[in-house]
């Protein structure tokens, strides 16, 4: 038995508004063995693997929205890629006008050795938001200049030109001046006084750096109150890859919220993980409690003995 964990899910689709761009999603996974060694394939002998997108969680329910598509992909080391929408074996066109509107939670399924005794259909993974990105209800209701729904009626020069009545939204003015005047907001009465570092921000520019240490809490009441700091370290000078790891210094590693990881190549490029496209600028990273663990391959060969810079957000 095979287990599966997914690494990157990225998508590079087009909608109606952008038909000259390929209507694909790009996929790249994990793959391992049941023992948890991840597997290679013998060259010439790819893996049959089938993906499919269902609108619930449950493997046998929900309703199939695209697919079956069948690939062959190679494995190495673990790591395999994919577009999916277009296959070499059995291509199945997405059709994100139609069934796939992405307006609706979608669930994608891979079936391993699809239709043979050795078939195994592995957990199905929900899309994230980035796969809606390009789909938004806004930007599809954007036609000859009107919004639709709950935005603006008519967006015309008058409006972008001009002013927007408090009435819709707006100041009714075209400068700061007349704008608090319009509202009835006097400063250092119905908002906060000048301090230094607003007289000092007159001009536009602040003659000295603003330090904010410790933690600092940004947006609502419920946001949480978040830190950043900077991490480095050096790839491994092996040519078959292999495993740099970086401590990340935060007592529990589940309060780390995002982490940024960039390695200069060979060229002096900063290069982000998972490009694919780019066998030899390929990485990826896993965080763990104690460490970042930057993962390179035996075809990343720029990057090789490299300094890499990671930045972490992370909460209180």
């Amino acid at each position: 038995m095979k287990k599966y964990l997914t690494l990157a899910l990225s998508i590079a689709i087009a909608m109606p508004l952008l038909a000259q761009l390929p209507r694909t999603l790009s996929f790249q996974g994990y793959l391992t063995n049941d023992t948890g060694e991840p597997i290679t394939t013998e060259a010439g002998s790819p893996l049959d693997v089938s993906f499919s997108l269902y609108t619930t969680k449950a493997l046998g329910t929900g309703t199939l929205t695209w697919g079956p598509e069948d690939h062959e992909v190679q494995v190495d080391k673990g790591i395999f890629d994919t577009i999916l929408g277009a296959s070499e074996v059995t291509a199945v066109p997405l059709d994100f006008s139609g069934t796939l509107s992405f307006n609706n939670p979608y669930f994608l399924q891979i079936t391993i050795n699809r239709g043979t005794p050795q078939e195994e259909v592995l957990p199905r993974i929900e899309l994230t938001s980035g796969m809606y990105s390009l789909s938004t209800v806004n930007a599809s209701n954007i036609t000859s200049g009107t919004l639709s729904g709950s935005l603006l009626d008519q967006v015309d020069a008058t409006i972008i030109s001009g002013t927007v009545d408090i009435a819709n939204g707006g100041t009714g003015a075209t400068t700061p001046t007349n704008a608090r005047a319009n509202l009835g907001v006097r400063i250092g009465s119905d908002v906060q006084a000048h301090d230094a570092y607003l007289d000092d921000l007159a001009d536009g520019t602040l003659s000295a750096s603003i330090v904010i240490q410790g933690f600092t809490t940004l947006g609502d009441v419920n946001a949480p109150s978040v830190k950043m700091k900077v991490v480095t370290g050096t790839t491994i000078d092996n040519a078959a890859g292999g495993l740099a790891t970086i401590s990340h210094g935060i007592a529990d590693h589940l309060d780390i919220l995002s982490v940024s990881i960039f390695i200069e190549n060979s060229s002096g490029s900063l290069v982000p993980p998972n490009i694919s496209l780019v066998a030899s600028n390929f990485f990826y990273y896993v965080i763990d409690a104690t460490n970042i663990n930057v993962v390179t391959t035996a075809t990343s060969a720029d990057l090789r003995n490299r300094a890499i810079t990671a930045t972490i957000v992370y909460r209180q």
